[in-house]
């Protein structure tokens, strides 16, 4: 490894570490992608965020995070550049979402973007990513038994 990669901090991620979404951002998108990913985590939907702060290189573990997403996308204020870097670099299916208007995301913009990309992953589940899912959402549940009646008894965590 280069001595100048070997510097850089591995990618975080805000959120869960593997899942459906990933939003990647880097620069002035930080704000707008942070609160709507927040908002969309309200509403129990698994987005995560990694905002990039190492570009050239790049982190050595970011294909390796970027891996552990069904869909990632890149909002970005100009041409799309780091979604083609990242497809480039790493082949993988990266979504980009430009805006080239001059005028940053607006925290609804990032919003409806999750909501339409969450929707498409959706819509073209299979069966057995259902049954995962599924089985998944249910590991959150814990089941219990009480001891007077043998009923099981959900409780939730929070």
């Amino acid at each position: 490894m280069p001595p100048l990669a070997e510097g850089i901090p591995p990618q975080g991620v805000f959120g869960p570490e593997k899942g459906e979404l990933l939003l990647v951002s880097w620069g002035g998108t930080y704000g707008a992608v942070r609160s709507a990913v927040v908002a969309a985590r309200r509403q129990g939907r698994s987005v995560a965020h990694a905002h990039l702060r190492y570009l050239n290189p790049f982190p050595s573990n970011l294909r390796d995070l970027l891996s552990r997403y069904r869909q990632v996308v890149v909002p970005e204020l100009n041409g799309g550049q780091l979604a083609f870097l990242l497809r480039g670099r790493y082949a993988l299916n990266i979504q980009s979402f430009p805006k080239v208007h001059g005028r940053p995301f607006t925290i609804n913009e990032i919003a409806q973007k999750i909501a339409v990309s969450y929707t498409h992953l959706r819509a073209h589940e299979t069966v057995l990513d259902i049954v995962c899912r599924l089985l998944l959402e249910n590991k959150k549940t814990n089941y219990d038994s009480t001891p007077t009646t043998g009923i099981p008894t959900k409780q939730y965590r929070h």
